[in-house]
């Protein structure tokens, strides 16, 4: 097989999720290596992969040509691509009635499997070393510390550490095509979409602090997370394309992700505020990112590396809820289609945060709502606070900039019987850049001459350019 790869040969078997990472350099004299944050994290990764019965799989990288076919002294093999296939903590001298009290050293190993199958591991705990005899063989297989194949061997995960460079993971999830195979395991939603960097306007390159705005003439895409906390498995594929010769070709790409308004519909403009999720960039088909994701509503931009280059891409989200995933591509709402005859089209746009409230009268569990020409948008409800941080972010395409914007605090009641308990008038009026408010607390309707106890901060801004934000 010429040209192998072994992320796309894995995604291409199982339609899983490819990952690579690097594992940590470490330094022989550091007596604390074990116990490191990125040793730590290397370690939580492979647990939560078998866990999930993911694929994964370990290699040394090749630094001079010459290594490539030499056996190590250690009876590893660079290049070769070894599977782990289970890690199990144990305690060493610890034996018979001892094992109740867990009393002996403690220490990680990890098994692994050599597809070769013609060598294996001579080091600490290989099938032939002294250190089994510190484990009662009845012990060893309780804990099903057993040789099950001829090329399956154990080690410590400190030598595995040190010795292995790189992990290659495949997610394998479970979703409701086949559930059958996955019985036991949390259902798992996914979420497709089909794009491209197109010249002149949506292949603006990656984001930078010199040309940020230019970064955000690439595709976007909303993605809608419902639910407190989710986790997220997020693959960016590009379409191979073909050099002169007929050799495949990938272009270097990646993605970013940010955290937007709560009610955002178009396109962003503007850069407000970094983006909170940057991926790596890769020369190659896929580029994977896993992690969490809470509450909220997030645009994701795919982008190559250099700007103004055409591909085609497909992203492909895996996520333990279901998840949203649209494609941006309105910069503001067309006038044809949301503006019938004799109703007035937008003039301006308004961008809010609802930052807190501090000194409200009793009360306990508090949420705030924003109200602008006819659209409301409400906050999450903050519990067991005088002073909330909502954090409300909101934008708001305008008709009419002499209304006001309004603010409401409520306090949540059990029954829909929620207590009112101030609000703030804000002007709507255009100023075309982003002002920092505390404003009392006030009635609301013909009662807004009257102090209500509290103080309400926002961050507003209203530009008569709607491609502004």
């Amino acid at each position: 097989m010429e040209d192998f790869n072994l992320l796309d040969a894995l995604s291409d078997i199982t339609s899983g999720f490819p990952q690579q990472i690097s594992i940590p350099v470490l330094q022989e004299s550091d007596e604390e290596r074990i116990v490191s944050s990125d040793v730590i994290h290397i370690k939580e990764i492979m647990n939560n992969t078998l866990a999930e019965g993911s694929l994964m799989c370990c290699s040394i990288l090749v630094r001079e040509p010459s290594e490539q076919s030499a056996i190590t002294e250690s009876g590893l093999v660079p290049v070769h691509n070894y599977v782990v296939t289970a890690t199990k903590e144990i305690h060493l001298d610890c034996t018979g009635h001892q094992s109740m009290f867990k009393t002996g050293e403690k220490i990680l190993l990890v098994r692994l499997r050599h597809p070769w199958g013609s060598k294996e591991w001579n080091g600490p705990f290989s099938e032939e070393s002294l250190e089994w005899t510190r484990i009662e063989i009845g012990e060893r297989n309780k804990l099903g510390l057993v040789f099950e194949e001829d090329s399956e061997f154990w080690m410590p995960f400190e030598d595995f550490i040190s010795k292995f460079d790189l992990l290659t993971i495949c997610h394998i999830k479970s979703h409701s095509i086949l559930p059958s195979l996955h019985k036991g395991r949390p259902m798992w939603h996914e979420a497709v979409a089909l794009g491209a960097w197109t010249r002149p306007n949506h292949a603006g390159g990656a984001y930078s602090s010199i040309g940020k705005d230019a970064w955000l003439h690439n595709p976007q895409y909303r993605l809608d997370v419902s639910h407190p906390k989710i986790e997220l498995i997020l693959e960016l594929v590009q379409k191979e394309q073909q050099l002169h010769d007929g050799t495949p070709h990938y272009t270097k790409v990646g993605f970013n992700i940010l955290k937007v308004e709560e009610n955002r519909e178009h396109r962003i403009h503007k850069v407000s505020n970094p983006p909170i999720i940057t991926s790596d960039y890769v020369q190659g088909r896929n580029v994977v990112w896993k992690g969490d994701l809470t509450k909220g509503r997030y645009v994701l931009i795919p982008t190559t590396h250099e700007p103004h280059i055409a591909a085609e891409f497909m992203i492909r989200l895996h996520s333990d809820t279901e998840i949203k995933l649209s494609e941006l591509i309105d910069d503001y709402p067309d006038p044809f289609l949301n503006c019938p005859p004799f109703v007035t089209k937008p003039v301006a746009v308004t961008q809010i945060t609802v930052v807190g409230a501090t000194g409200l009268a009793e009360c306990e569990n508090t949420f705030c709502i924003v109200k602008v020409e006819g659209e409301s948008l409400q906050s999450e409800i903050v519990y067991n606070s005088r002073e909330p941080q909502w954090g409300l972010q909101g934008i708001f395409y305008r008709k009419d900039v002499c209304k006001p914007v309004i603010v409401e605090c409520w306090e949540s009641k059990p029954q829909h019987f929620d207590r009112f308990l101030g609000s703030a008038v804000l002007s709507g009026e255009s100023d075309n850049e982003m002002i920092s408010l505390k404003k009392s607390l006030v009635g609301k309707g013909d009662k807004r001459t009257e102090l209500h106890p509290g103080e309400i901060e926002v961050l507003i801004a209203t530009y008569d350019d709607l491609m502004a934000i």
